[in-house]
């Protein structure tokens, strides 16, 4: 789904992808939701994992993920309860909610409030070192990645090159359904002339790439 504004208030019993410039999801989403936005708000239930890319993102005191969260975004605010493990790519994060797994932050500036619950480790990325407030429920231990410059050889954790790429895929999805939208009989004739001739470009993408 695309659109300038998108609002779920029902239930959507399979996977659910959205872009929208202002995106809320109210409802439940019963299996993965993929969302991308300039301002995403969750508010619902999402069944089995989410993947969110937006300029703002937040997790609505009375959102709940099961099977863990991948958000890029450059503000995200988390206030809900996630099931699952979390992985942020983000300019600014503040974490008040609850998350039952391991938490990856790669995040410029790191806010954990009082009486955040975090059920496993909490590794992360950034230029300054992170204190916890005595509040905060972690029950596994605050790891910090001391490796802020890239390794030439290793490159980047593997945890933030796959909210990355997660960000990438999202944002190619996003441009693909917008030209899809903006020339649907385009598309439309390039995908019939696609059909028509398999074999010819498949010959020619063999050539191409020998």
């Amino acid at each position: 789904l695309r659109a300038a504004r998108f609002q779920l208030t029902g239930r959507c019993a399979n996977d659910l992808w959205a872009a929208a410039d202002e995106l809320a999801l109210d409802g439940t989403v019963d299996d993965h939701a993929r969302l991308a936005g300039n301002k995403v708000t969750v508010n619902g239930t999402i069944g089995n994992g989410l993947l969110a890319a937006g300029v703002s993102l937040h997790l609505a005191t009375n959102s709940v993920v099961r099977g863990g969260a991948v958000i890029a975004a450059d503000s995200a605010m988390l206030s809900g309860a996630i099931e699952g493990g979390l992985r942020v790519l983000a300019n600014e994060c503040t974490v008040s909610g609850r998350v039952e797994g391991d938490v990856y932050l790669v995040v410029g500036d790191i806010v954990i409030m009082p009486g955040t619950y975090i059920g496993g480790d909490l590794h992360y990325r950034s230029a300054t070192e992170l204190v916890l407030d005595p509040r905060v429920d972690l029950q596994g231990k605050l790891i910090r990645d001391s490796g802020l410059a890239q390794d030439p050889v290793s490159g980047p954790p593997w945890s933030e090159r796959l909210i990355t790429q997660t960000y990438f895929l999202l944002a190619a999805w996003v441009a693909g359904v917008f030209v899809l939208g903006v020339f649907p009989g385009f598309i439309g004739r390039a995908v019939l002339g696609l059909r028509g001739a398999t074999a010819r470009c498949g010959l020619t993408g063999a050539i191409g790439f020998a």
